[in-house]
């Protein structure tokens, strides 16, 4: 995890930032909320990897696979 780009880029702003006077750096307050920020976006991203995933396009699906997917069961139709 530490060779991404990404999680590299947010640990070298996040030591660039440490909390000095406020006279020439950012305010002591922004590091943090872009932390929280990059977190949030980080967290986004990781759910929505896992949405595609479990529903993404898979072709065609039977109206009884389609019903399992969001937790139903499709009655059995009775042969004549």
């Amino acid at each position: 995890i530490q060779q991404d780009p990404l999680i590299r880029y947010i640990a070298n702003e996040f030591k660039r930032h440490q909390a000095t006077q406020e006279i020439n750096c950012k305010a002591q307050n922004e590091a943090s909320y872009l932390a929280s920020t990059y977190l949030s976006y980080l967290t986004s991203c990781q759910k929505h990897q896992s949405l595609i995933d479990t529903y993404g396009a898979k072709g065609e699906r039977t109206t009884k696979q389609a019903a399992r997917l969001v937790g139903l069961d499709v009655p059995d139709t009775p042969s004549q």
